[in-house]
């Protein structure tokens, strides 16, 4: 069984600096919120390789309350609307908060549309209405076969009930916006995608399509198609069924954050804990998480930055230090 490591605003770890947790901003009108790695299934094609089949060494769950404070700094700095993806590397229906959170958020300055991203497995009538009562504006939900067979072969877990989902979603539908966010796998799920389409149009959903991308430490049962070959799929599907499959929102710069470190820097950290994989540590250093390479032990250390971008982190341990 994997550790849960909790963060909370006495740990005194930032919420800025790794895609596992906290907050992640691409300098766009998109804050994205990552209260949790936590997920219920193991999609075959899960690009973090989540669920209770995964590998990996540690999980984190975000002390609600520190999430929220550390949000409204950003919105401040923002200082113009922004979109709050609640989009972990799990499933934000795990979050036990996560009415709390949407709540929280939705009474920030600043906030425009908040969104979850989930596989909708836990999903309830009751949840629904919760959500939307706290301030949700939109479910995506990530619904990659219509086959109940399919259905359970990809999400890898018995239990996955995609009639139960169904139902859900033509209820979440009538609620507020639903997105139905399926990821075209060659080779696998063409046929399934068809009925997807069809069902979307039937319960009023907007559907966006996504081409399966390889992913270092992921699941990767199958070889990722050319954008060529997937951009002529999305085509064909748009002319048989008279709709649009690559609808994005509109997308805007904003402030960029502070960078504390470029790539090629050398710098002394506070390595505080182990990281998600059994070869990485996280450091910290003026204010971000560093995901370190090489270290074995706790505590001060210099490092090499070996990428740098978008206020996301990752170094390598100097040898000798």
């Amino acid at each position: 069984m994997k550790n849960i490591i909790k963060i909370t605003k006495k740990s005194g770890i930032p919420l800025i600096g790794t895609m596992y947790f906290g907050i992640m901003d691409r300098s766009t009108n998109i804050l994205e919120i990552r209260p949790t790695t936590l997920c219920n299934i193991n999609c075959t094609f899960c690009s973090v390789a989540a669920g209770p089949k995964s590998t990996y060494n540690n999980d984190f769950v975000v002390e609600e309350s520190y999430l929220v404070e550390e949000l409204k700094k950003i919105l401040d700095f923002k200082s113009t609307p922004m979109d709050i993806w609640i989009n972990p590397q799990g499933d934000p229906t795990v979050y036990p908060d996560l009415v709390a959170l949407i709540e929280d958020c939705r009474n920030l300055k600043n906030v425009k549309n908040i969104i979850i991203i989930t596989n909708g497995m836990l999903l309830t009538k009751e949840k629904i209405d919760a959500y939307k009562k706290a301030g949700l504006t939109q479910i995506s939900l990530s619904m990659n076969a219509f086959s109940s067979k399919k259905a359970k072969e990809l999400a890898d877990i018995p239990k996955y009930d995609i009639e139960k989902i169904r139902k859900v979603a033509k209820y979440a539908a009538s609620q507020l916006k639903l997105v139905l966010t399926p990821v075209y796998l060659k080779n696998t799920n063409e046929d399934e995608i068809d009925s997807i389409i069809k069902f979307a149009k039937e319960i009023n959903a907007t559907i966006t399509i996504q081409n399966f991308l390889h992913n270092r430490k992921g699941r990767n049962p199958v070889s990722q198609q050319s954008w060529k070959k997937f951009l002529n799929q999305m085509k064909d599907w748009e002319k048989k069924y008279n709709i649009e499959l690559l609808k994005v929102g509109k997308i805007e710069k904003t402030k960029l954050l502070p960078k504390v470190a470029k790539k090629g820097q050398v710098i002394e950290v506070d390595i505080v804990m182990d990281g998600k994989f059994i070869d990485e540590k996280i450091a910290v250093f003026q204010g971000r998480n560093i995901v370190v390479y090489g270290a074995k032990r706790l505590g001060k250390a210099k490092i090499k930055i070996v990428r740098a971008s978008h206020n996301l982190y990752f170094g390598k341990l100097i040898k000798g230090t």
